[in-house]
């Protein structure tokens, strides 16, 4: 059992949210896209470029791309699209060893037959942040656990399919059972919304904050509609956007903290948080307080701690880190993060400045 438990009161944890949740022996793609077509193939899977990809239509787009792969990094930039998306889980169908934003074979790379070796690389400042189709899967039931997404809603999606937003963007909603709708931010986004029903809308605090001020009629169209925000922060963030953002939008606005090589860390849950913390960690997460000069364990819950660097161990941690470029960031199996944070005595986390 994580000791995530112990950092965050029993009283407070979220009633219906799991604190761990199993990791299936599936590969992506047998999860996410071919399950899903025989348990529905006429269900709504994907949504984007002016298309629309029913469960069986996207598995069988899938295959096809798996067996004549194309080079699609032009398709992983921002937008998000479908044909992007398609190409991604085309490339983990196959197996190989590839490294995005470019979806070819890397250079001697093997298919892997195996769900814990190396197969998604993500571009970390020049070196690389590899995952396995087992991290991939914890990613994607983890966080969909916490935000209690259900399949009845679609979840949209505005990140490039290159940034470990937009992958999870892809994977939550797909893992849950739930459409995808791809979009472009601000006011296409808010247009997809309405047009698609979407439950929730993950994308940047910043582009959110955006929209209040430029396009408040859109805005205003899409109230009522989103169950809702999931905004992206990039460490310490304004909490007077994101109070504007959820005031406006008039839905929560759940702030989610992650990194390429861990996936998502900590997130605000919609039954209670506070503006200026980012959330508590995510299920499966455990999160190790530890002093940021010595990188020894700090020995106390971090509620009593005034900061702390965080220490992340989770399933969904990226694999071969440790003989590779940069073996200092794991000890004792936790990934050193390098982000600072306090605790309040609810077990709400508070990033700070480095």
């Amino acid at each position: 059992m994580p000791k995530t438990i112990a950092i965050t009161p029993s009283w407070y944890w979220p009633a219906r949210v799991p604190r761990v949740v199993g990791v299936p022996p599936f590969a992506v793609h047998e999860l996410l896209v071919e399950r899903r077509a025989r348990r529905e193939p006429e269900g709504l899977a994907l949504v984007g470029d002016g298309e629309r990809l029913t469960n069986a239509e996207l598995a069988a787009r899938v295959r096809e791309w798996a067996e004549h792969p194309e080079p699609a990094g032009g398709l992983l930039a921002e937008p998000p699209t479908l044909a992007g998306a398609v190409a991604v889980l085309g490339a983990l169908a196959r197996g190989a060893p590839f490294v995005l934003p470019e979806t070819a074979p890397v250079p001697g790379g093997e298919h892997r037959g195996t769900l814990t070796e190396p197969v998604l690389g993500l571009d970390v400042r020049g070196t690389v942040a590899w995952h396995s189709q087992r991290s991939l899967v914890a990613g994607a039931l983890s966080l969909g656990a916490f935000l209690e997404l259900g399949a009845d809603r679609p979840w949209l999606s505005t990140f490039p399919l290159a940034s470990w937003e937009g992958i999870f963007g892809l994977t939550v909603p797909l893992a849950a059972g739930a459409p995808v709708v791809l979009s472009a931010a601000g006011e296409p986004a808010l247009g997809a919304i309405v047009r698609e029903g979407a439950g929730y809308a993950f994308t940047e605090l910043s582009s959110a904050f955006a929209a209040t001020r430029d396009a408040k009629r859109d805005v205003k169209s899409v109230r009522g509609v989103l169950a809702g925000l999931v905004l992206s922060v990039p460490g310490v963030f304004d909490a007077d956007q994101r109070r504007r953002v959820g005031r406006l939008f008039e839905c929560p606005a759940l702030t989610v903290f992650g990194l390429p090589e861990t996936g998502p860390i900590f997130a605000a849950h919609a039954s209670w948080y506070v503006d200026e913390a980012v959330g508590i960690p995510v299920t499966n997460a455990h999160v190790v307080p530890v002093d940021p000069r010595s990188g020894v364990p700090v020995a106390t819950l971090w509620e009593l701690v005034e900061s702390a660097m965080v220490t992340v161990f989770s399933p969904q941690l990226c694999v071969g880190y440790e003989g590779g470029a940069y073996p200092e960031r794991f000890r004792d199996g936790r990934f050193v993060t390098g982000v600072i944070a306090s605790s309040d005595a609810n077990g709400m986390i508070y990033l700070l400045p480095d």
